[in-house]
């Protein structure tokens, strides 16, 4: 009994002083215990330490996993995944082929393929940044009108507004389109914005086929009547084509240029430092109420090419400055918080 009590007072002292030694360890005593899975509990963060810290660190985010992670919820992701590759795919060739028959040997990709080719007619035509910029200097050059819109998110939700989307839905997707110009879309404000898009020289569209762009702007065009053939349109990313390319600042080399939004004095700076003959800003731009007020004041300024970045409002500024003023303007959007952020860098 003695010797079972010295042995376990022995090893009780073997095991205190072993844990007083890996207490004084260094960093590198320390990463040689998690390597063997030591289950020491880690020291505590003083208060302001804990501060700097938003999650513990078993809580820290992580990113998704990839596909071959066995994890539970990848797996789930995985399922979720191949079920709707199938039913976006293959399960729509099976509910169109006769019934009693199958077809081997053909995808649903390859049927996608083979009829996109039965509807080559019907493709219109999308302008690339290169002629876009060409046809930018020769209207500036014959000094012409000319007015480039876009249409994005904010836009389309705008004209979908209670017609093809309910107020509701449309309202829950256009949380941000106050910030966009446009507090409440009315009929008023969809007429105005459609008559703008429909008498603008180069339209830019979006080139997803999501519900939320692409299919929406056909359900748009089809609602207001708009035939498509009747714009020339190019990519709604035209704006950042022009610019990492290299051909917008090629552009407004010797031209006049005035800007206006809600950044434009900041957008000015940016452009001045780069040599461009900025001879004005207007802001701010208090939305489609806030229009004729800007028109009026695009009157004091002798400009030859007008940038805009504006929100939804600036596709009906860009249609009436230049059609008004046989001027040419170019709506940016937020190519303008680019620059600047491309300064500060």
């Amino acid at each position: 009994m003695e010797r079972s009590r010295k042995l376990d007072h022995d090893g009780l002292a073997v095991i205190h002083a072993a844990k007083k030694r890996r207490q004084r360890s260094t960093a590198k005593k320390k990463a040689s215990l998690r390597k063997k899975g030591s289950k020491l509990k880690p020291t505590r963060r003083n208060k302001a330490s804990t501060k700097k810290h938003k999650h513990p660190r078993h809580r820290k985010p992580q990113a998704l996993l990839p596909l071959y992670h066995e994890g539970p919820l990848q797996k789930a992701y995985a399922a979720g995944y191949k079920e709707g590759v199938y039913q976006g795919g293959e399960a729509i060739v099976e509910r169109l082929v006769p019934s009693g028959k199958i077809l081997p040997g053909v995808t649903a990709e390859a049927l996608i393929q083979s009829g996109l080719m039965q509807h080559q007619a019907e493709m219109l035509e999308i302008t690339d940044s290169v002629q876009v910029a060409d046809e930018i200097r020769s209207a500036l050059d014959e000094r012409r009108s000319f007015s480039l819109v876009r249409l994005g998110d904010g836009e389309l939700l705008t004209l979908a507004y209670g017609t093809i989307i309910a107020s509701s839905e449309a309202h829950e997707l256009g949380a941000f389109l106050p910030y966009a110009g446009v507090p409440l879309p009315d009929a008023s404000v969809q007429s105005l914005l459609m008559d703008s898009i429909q008498k603008a020289d180069y339209v830019g569209v979006p080139m997803s086929r999501r519900p939320e762009f692409q299919m929406l702007l056909f359900a748009i065009s089809k609602h207001y009547g708009w035939n498509l053939t009747q714009n020339r349109l190019t990519n709604s990313l035209i704006n950042y084509q022009l610019h990492h390319h290299g051909l917008l600042l090629s552009i407004l080399a010797e031209q006049r240029v005035l800007l206006i939004g809600n950044k434009a004095a900041e957008t000015a700076d940016r452009m001045r430092k780069q040599g461009v003959n900025v001879v004005g800003s207007i802001s701010p731009v208090r939305g489609f109420e806030d229009i004729e007020r800007v028109l009026e004041q695009c009157r004091m300024y002798e400009f030859d090419i007008c940038l805009i970045a504006a929100g939804v409002p600036a596709v009906v500024l860009c249609q009436r400055i230049a059609s008004g003023d046989k001027k040419v303007a170019i709506d940016i959007g937020h190519l303008a918080d680019q620059m600047i952020q491309e300064s500060q860098q």
